[in-house]
């Protein structure tokens, strides 16, 4: 207490009941901070009383949650109480009765006590990165171990002590082999030791010392724990599901709410075989549905303020603070006065390359507590990305006559022709259009459109709805100039601007709208978000604009692994999938996939071949840096990803855009581009000259730490930030 006196704020801990005292006692504004589930939920159906485990003596087992030591422990508290001259009062161990409380706990995980602790701000959990680890790399032996063939089990019980390490060890050993799995295992406090795994496992089990959980479990199929809180959020954020073995503490309840939320299973460390074990992993844990509900609750829990929020919440406890408290974390995050709509569209173009960007802004706005609303070009294809999603998807207004093209293939001499080619060059048609999106605008009463590659939706809304306008650079065309700059110099128009002007002017004049004086001003917008880097932007030699860099998480730039892996990101609409695919299966060097598409045959092939594919897309933050060089169809995210982690890449261009972007590579001396008819021999022969670690990876690395030294950009924030300005 004499330490506290002097003391503006006073915070403590749940689980140490002094300090609500000494709180008391002073008189010193206080907030309590719960670490532990159980000090502030609902107790779960399946959690009954604490259990044991023959790891543990009488002695060291914890007492039970209600019974006669909790009578005594009340006891000595009221004595104490009556001691520092305190009165009694009935509450006195509940945490919450005499201050706010600060959960570092994420109410998706937990089922808060609300009504017994109506002053509770749940944060998420607070995750913390050592700064010692801010540069560290696996080691050589580990990382190979991890990345060969399908992503291992991890077996860690963190700071955990265990009285017979070497059986637990042996146990779980002997269950990945039945599995046919391979298994990580972190010493950690239990002291897991290599000598102790069974001999005819070794070759499967590899035993590591301590290291960033985010690395290994990002890598892993599942983990098995003993349920403590930070291991197990750190396996929730990363999307693994999980066999919890819980020996004490809140490590009960912690498994009783992984089981009741569908995210793993919970095996009591008694009488364990590694045959039942085995079973339970494989019905229980790594089943599609556990994996489905641990990637859901994982971009739950993306959305929690964490540790930000709780400083945010102690400043504004502070005497004189400047901070207004921030609103309970329970319902609206970060407000930004009344809830507003928002509309994000896409209309043209193909791939997920749309969606990503979209999704990334949508999270952040649901965030700030706005709601938004899909209108996409496809529903279907995306819908790996946006199933755990609570976000309305509806089908975008799109043009379905196909492209006129005059029999030729499609090379439009500028923006202008895409416009032509996809409705804008009949004012009929694109007044049917236009009254489509208004239909679907005014069912939506969007404040505020974030359209990507949507004119359309652009007319739509001109003059009378603020749209910001995003994308890469080929789908955000320049709107200060008088026409569209060219994009193939070579190629003759479709029509003339001034013909499809007239064609928007005669539909803004039917609606009484406004018109752009210009072609290009359809996008001029409050709001332009480019997310491209220079060296991608077709529009880089006229664009007068700032380019804020690629949406969506981008990889650093790491040394070539020795393996040769490649990583193909691919799609059924190009012509020589099956070719590509049976070149994949054909390499000794291990091959990394996702094949977009209905295409099971493909993806099996490669399985029984054994490469490692992805069943949705997955994070190319993650996958680019495993592999020695990208196989893609040029799409904007993969070759910019692939760009800045300095992999050479193999591109297959299906569509304009990405004719462009790999055109662009090319001329950097970073890729290989192939004509959409190229030959096996041909694409053979890329392949080979990518992954072979010669002059075009070496060029790719010189790019990508030239990329590096330039000053650090955050398109996602900018144009999100810029959205939140527009709805205020």
């Amino acid at each position: 207490m004499a330490a506290a006196r002097d003391a503006a704020l006073f915070i403590y801990s749940t689980t140490q009941f002094l300090g609500k005292l000494v709180a008391e006692k002073t008189g010193i504004p206080s907030l309590a901070v719960a670490i532990v589930p159980p000090h502030v939920a609902r107790r779960p159906e399946n959690v009954d009383a604490p259990r044991t485990s023959p790891q543990q003596s009488p002695e060291d087992r914890p007492p039970p949650i209600n019974g006669e030591p909790l009578v005594h422990l009340l006891d000595h508290i009221r004595e104490f109480r009556g001691r520092i001259g305190l009165p009694e009062r009935p509450d006195g161990l509940l945490p919450g009765a005499a201050s706010d409380i600060v959960a570092a706990i994420s109410s998706h995980f937990c089922d808060p006590d609300i009504e017994k602790f109506p002053n509770i701000d749940f944060t998420g959990f607070w995750f913390h990165e050592r700064p010692e680890w801010r540069d560290w790399r696996p080691d050589p032996a580990l990382e190979r171990f991890v990345e060969k063939g399908h992503p291992p089990l991890v077996l860690t019980f963190s700071s955990l002590p265990l009285r017979d390490a070497p059986s637990v060890l042996r146990i779980h050993a002997r269950t990945a082999l039945l599995l046919s799995r391979r298994l990580v295992v972190l010493s950690g406090w239990a002291g897991f030791q290599k000598e102790d795994v069974p001999r005819e496992c070794r070759e499967h089990v590899h035993v590591a010392g301590e290291l960033p959980h985010e690395w290994l479990f990002a890598r892993s199929a599942a983990v098995i724990h003993h349920g403590g809180i930070g291991t197990l959020a750190q396996a929730v954020r990363c999307g693994k599901p999980m066999l919890i073995e819980p020996y004490g503490n809140d490590q009960f309840f912690n498994a009783g709410r992984a089981v009741k939320l569908g995210i793993g299973a919970e095996a009591q460390p008694r009488g364990m075989t590694p045959e039942a074990l085995a079973e339970l992993l494989e019905n229980k844990v790594l089943s599609p549905e556990a994996c489905r509900r641990v990637r859901a609750l994982a971009e739950d829990l993306s959305r929690d303020p964490g540790v930000e929020h709780a400083a945010d919440l102690v400043m504004a406890r502070l005497p004189g603070s400047l901070h207004e408290k921030p609103a309970n974390s329970g319902a609206k995050i970060e407000g930004c006065g009344r809830m507003k709509t928002v509309l994000l569209t896409w209309e043209l173009g193909a791939g997920f390359g749309h969606v990503g960007p979209l999704l990334s802004v949508a999270r952040e706005l649901r965030r700030h507590g706005h709601r938004p609303v899909f209108a996409l070009r496809d529903v279907v294809g995306p819908r790996a990305l946006l199933e755990d999603e609570d976000i309305p998807v509806l089908q975008a207004p799109r043009w379905t006559k196909g492209a006129v093209v005059r029999g030729r293939p499609f090379r439009p001499s500028s923006y202008s022709d895409i416009l032509a080619a996809l409705g804008f060059s009949g004012a009929a048609d694109l007044a049917a259009l236009v009254r489509s999106w208004d239909a679907l605008i005014g069912l939506v009463k969007p404040d505020l459109i974030v359209a990507d590659h949507s004119p359309t939706v652009c007319l739509a809304a001109y003059g009378a709805i603020p749209v910001a306008v995003v994308g890469n650079g080929f789908t955000v065309p320049p709107a200060d100039q008088a026409s569209f700059p060219p994009l193939y110099c070579d190629a003759p128009p479709l029509m003339s601007e001034a013909r499809l002007l007239e064609n928007v002017h005669a539909v803004q004049r039917r609606r009484g709208r406004p018109a752009p004086p210009t072609l290009p001003a359809l996008f001029d917008a409050p709001l332009r978000a480019v997310g491209t880097l220079p060296e991608l932007d077709p529009y880089r030699k006229t664009r007068r604009e700032p380019v804020l860099g690629p949406m969506e998480k981008m990889p650093s730039h790491a040394p070539l692994p020795l393996d040769g892996r490649l990583f193909a990101y691919l799609g059924e609409e190009h012509p020589a999938l099956e070719t590509i695919v049976e070149l994949l299966a054909e390499r000794k060097a291990p091959v990394e996939a996702y094949l977009r598409g209905e295409v099971g045959s493909l993806r099996r092939l490669l399985t029984a071949r054994g490469a490692r594919v992805h069943e949705s897309p997955p994070a190319l933050c993650e996958v680019v840096p495993r592999a020695a060089a990208v196989v893609s169809h040029a799409g904007s995210t993969t070759a910019h990803a692939a760009m800045i982690g300095g992999r050479p890449q193999v591109l297959l261009p299906t569509h304009v855009e990405a004719d462009l972007t790999a055109k662009a590579l090319e001329s950097l001396g970073v890729g290989v581009r192939l004509q959409r008819d190229a030959k096996k021999d041909e694409i053979a022969k890329a392949i080979d000259r990518a992954s072979s670690g010669g002059a075009l990876a070496q060029s790719a690395m010189a790019l990508a730490v030239k990329l590096a030294l330039r000053p650090p950009l955050d398109a996602l924030a900018a144009a999100t930030n810029a959205c939140l300005q527009l709805l205020v």
